[in-house]
């Protein structure tokens, strides 16, 4: 028993010799917040640095993104447009939020599971939103402020505004 003891000793001081021989064992360092576009790391995954959508008509409630939750945001600086696609929530409801600006496409696009009726509810015309970013890509404001409806007849109307931290591509 003595043995197994000294040898289970053994091999954990080895171990740590090891580690410190080879630069020793501190953990990985954590990655650098996200950048807004003026100097520092650029993000490595989008995040909503600030912003909140609020929702009034068939669904109502103030929805927000949170970490765990779907995000997709691209600028492209020499269109002046881009996009995100974005998961939020109230807490107990969730809804899809989408800004399309380029390609001649402008629009809003907002899907529930709350609207059980309706798949989509889109935007008419350019118009309820402005959209800007940063020159290196990684960073986008949008402001929205808008009506939206579905074929079936559900009709939202969305406010709000978002500061994204985007990973460059």
């Amino acid at each position: 028993m003595k043995r197994a003891w000294v040898l289970v000793l053994v091999i954990a001081c080895s171990n740590k010799q090891a580690d410190k021989a080879a630069g020793g064992s501190a953990p990985p360092a954590a990655p650098p917040p996200p950048s807004s576009g003026g100097g520092g790391p650029p993000p490595t995954k989008a995040a909503v640095q600030s912003g909140e959508l609020a929702v009034t008509g068939d669904v109502t409630g103030t929805y927000r993104w949170k970490d765990d939750l779907a995000l997709d945001c691209t600028w492209i600086p020499d269109l002046k447009g881009g996009g995100f696609d974005m998961t939020l929530t109230d807490g107990t409801k969730f809804m899809s939020l989408q800004v399309k600006n380029s390609n001649g496409v402008h629009q809003v696009v907002v899907t529930s599971g709350a609207l059980k009726s309706a798949a989509m509810l889109t935007s008419e015309g350019e118009g309820g939103y402005k959209m800007t970013g940063s020159d290196d890509k990684t960073h986008m404001t949008v402001s929205v402020d808008t009506d939206v409806a579905s074929k079936e007849g559900a009709k939202l109307h969305v406010k709000g505004a978002f500061e994204l931290a985007c990973p460059p591509w």
